[in-house]
Parts: C-alpha cells; structure tokens; sequence
C-alpha cells in the first residue's frame, strides 16, 4: 500500500513531519448547501476475490498522556498478515467505535468525540482527509453505512427534543456529504444493523408506533424509516446497548448492553421471522459487552468483554432454550486481550471469517473456521506508550 499522503500526514513518503491534516478545499463541511455533487449516484460495488484491505485505527492519546487526533493506516495482506505502513493522519478525536467504509473501500467516516463525523479517502495516492469535522444539527454518537453505499447513516444517542434519532446524509462521488435528514426521531437510539435488504434493526425507544418499553424495532430503510415491528428486548429501561448485529441468515439480532451503573449486564436477544421480532431468552451475566461478531456460517456468536478483558464463545443452539448457548473463553495465543474494544469482520474471498479486535495497545486478529471453530491468531503490537493506545478501528470490505 502506497504510504503517500496528501493534505496533513505526520509522515510523508520521505518520513519528514507534516502538519496537522488540512480540509481538501474541494469540500465543504457546512450543512447550509449540499456541498459539490453530493446526493449524486456513484458505483460502490464492493471487491471480491482476494486482495489487500486497508486498516485504520485512532491513536486518542500522545506520548504525553494528553489527548490527540491521530490515526494510523495499517495494511491486511491477502494472507491474512497485518503490517505498519508509516502513514498517519489527523481528524477530530475518536476515543473508540468503529471507523466504516463504502462498500468499495474508498471512503472512510468515523464518529468523533465532539459529536461531529471525520470523513477521509483512500486510493493509490495514500490518504486525503476530506473533512476533519462534518458538523450540523445532530450529534454523532455512531456512523452506519447504508448497503449501497450512497448514504450515510448517523445516529445521534440523545432524547427526541434535543436531537435524538437517525439521520441520512447522501455521499457525494466526491466524498462530499449532503444536508442531513432526520427520517426518525426517537429516544436513545444506540445503533443501526442492516439485514441486506433495506430492514434493519434499530436499537432505540420512543418510536412512533411502538408500545411503550419497546427498545428494539425492525424498520425497512430503504426508503425513509417505515416500523415493521417492536419488542420489549431487555424489559426494563436500564439497557445502554453499545453494539447491534443480526446473524448473516437474518434469523436472529442481538443487542449488547455494557450500563455501567445497572448492576448485571447482558445481550438482549430478538428473532427475526418475516417482518416481526420476538423476544428470545437474554445472555447474561456478561461483564462489559462491547461488541458482538457473528460468524459468517451462523454457528458462532463472540461477545466481547471489554473491562473484562476476554472474548466469549457462545454456540448458535435450538430454541426453546436459547438461540446461543455459552461455550467458555476463547483459547488465547499470549495473554489476554486488554481493553478490548471494536471488532470488524473480513467477508471477502478466502479471509472470509477474519475477525480483527481493537484493544489497547495493538490489533489482534481471530478467525472463524466454520464447523464451530474460532480460533486466535495472535495480537499485532503497535507499540507500548500511550500514544499507540488503539481508540476507533475499522476494516475496508
């Protein structure tokens, strides 16, 4: 992968300092006009095959311990390996989350820590960061790419009179992001899973429609946000989802809840039959769940456990006991995964399964093998001081 950076690398491809990360002129990031030709359709089919994939990560912290804005752009070799690149780049900060993609890899956003969403390019050239803060009435808490690539979804975690719900925001060929669109508004939606097919489950309460106490609610997105259905996944209003995922057979969607003040956490549980959810036995205990990776042949399920510092194994099982059933911890190469935080999963060509795991110093990488196999291949170390603490992680398909 080409280490070249245009517009504000801390390294360029002779190694000297550059400055911090300027704004491409070409963009905009007010929200007054729809900036350049955003709104415009652009093909994002994603690659298949096998291939190299690029891997960025935050670095929220410098080696003095104080905040930083830096990120890092990692290589995933077509055989699974990762490696350094020396190039970096700055946006806003972003402390944790996952950093997404459009399906052909080409254009990377991540929600930061003021709210507002970082916005970048990859190419041959090397990075070029688009808009170092895309702001306007909402408040980022997560970004989601939608399935074709030609909309951003942002979700703002707050109460409905001061901003909370899902927003759309059409990508521009150029990168560009149009004027975002409120198209739900609701209470504390936490996250967005799409099914492939325009539905997706939200994570959120207050929706209009839905019984009260309803927190999890299957919507058909692909044209405005029209409620399917709503259940009651946790019962009661303690839950703080921190991660939403449905199995790749579209059977089931789970929802996380890592509340640090409610006592015992756990994952809520709903089937997903037609256009209508059920409420399905919760995991729990379960310390910190932070993220939820399904396996691509739909017989694993790993949560992983962020103060726990562990990743658990869970069978996909026959109802009416439960859809997961626990199998213990992963068996680890070295130690234990520490912090861990984001997970992202490789669905393309033979890295199909890859699974890399942000924790606090480093990537580690794990690898579902099919027939109920997960196995650990081994933490990549970025360095040891503070300033290669991994916050944000993402994965280009």
């Amino acid at each position: 992968m080409d280490s070249s950076v245009d517009g504000g690398s801390d390294t360029g491809v002779d190694g000297a300092p550059l400055a911090d990360a300027a704004v491409d002129p070409a963009v905009d990031s007010s929200t007054d006009a729809g900036p350049m030709d955003a709104g415009v359709a652009c093909p994002r089919a994603a690659p298949t095959g096998d291939g190299a994939h690029a891997v960025v990560v935050s670095h929220p912290f410098d080696a003095a311990g104080t905040q930083d804005t830096r990120f890092e752009l990692l290589e995933l070799s077509a055989s699974g390996e990762l490696s350094a690149t020396g190039t970096s780049f700055r946006m806003g900060r972003a402390f944790s989350g996952e950093i997404i993609f459009t399906p052909d890899g080409e254009l990377g956003f991540v929600a930061q820590e003021d709210g507002s969403v970082g916005v970048f390019r990859l190419d041959a050239a090397g990075v070029t960061v688009l808009d170092t803060g895309f702001s306007g009435d909402f408040y980022a808490e997560r970004v989601v790419m939608d399935p074709g690539g030609d909309r951003l979804w942002i979700v703002d975690a707050e109460f409905p009179n001061i901003g909370g719900g899902l927003y759309i925001a059409s990508i521009g060929c150029d990168g560009s992001l149009g004027v975002p669109e409120r198209v739900l508004t609701a209470k504390l939606p936490y996250d967005v899973a799409f099914l492939g097919d325009g539905r997706a489950l939200v994570s959120a309460r207050e929706v209009a429609g839905a019984a009260a106490g309803d927190d999890a609610s299957l919507f058909d997105l692909s044209a405005g946000a029209t409620r399917l259905s709503s259940v009651d996944a946790f019962g009661d209003e303690n839950a703080i989802v921190s991660d939403v995922v449905v199995t790749d057979d579209g059977a089931f969607g789970l929802l996380a809840d890592n509340c640090g003040f409610c006592g015992t956490n756990r994952v809520g549980v709903v089937s997903i039959e037609g256009d209508t959810l059920s409420v399905q036995p919760k995991l729990s205990p379960i310390e910190d769940p932070v993220a939820l990776v399904p396996s691509p042949f739909d017989d694993l399920l790993l949560v992983v456990s962020g103060f726990g510092n562990a990743v658990l194994v869970y069978d996909r099982a026959d109802p009416p006991a439960s859809p997961f059933a626990l199998r213990g911890e992963l068996t680890y190469v070295g130690a234990a995964p520490q912090l861990p935080g984001a997970a992202q999963r490789v669905d393309r060509g033979s890295l199909r399964g890859l699974v890399l795991l942000a924790e606090n110093l480093g990537v580690r990488r794990l690898r579902f093998m099919g027939a109920s196999v997960v196995d650990d291949l081994g933490l990549m170390a970025l360095g040891t001081g503070t300033e290669s603490v991994v916050g944000a992680m993402g994965v280009t398909p």
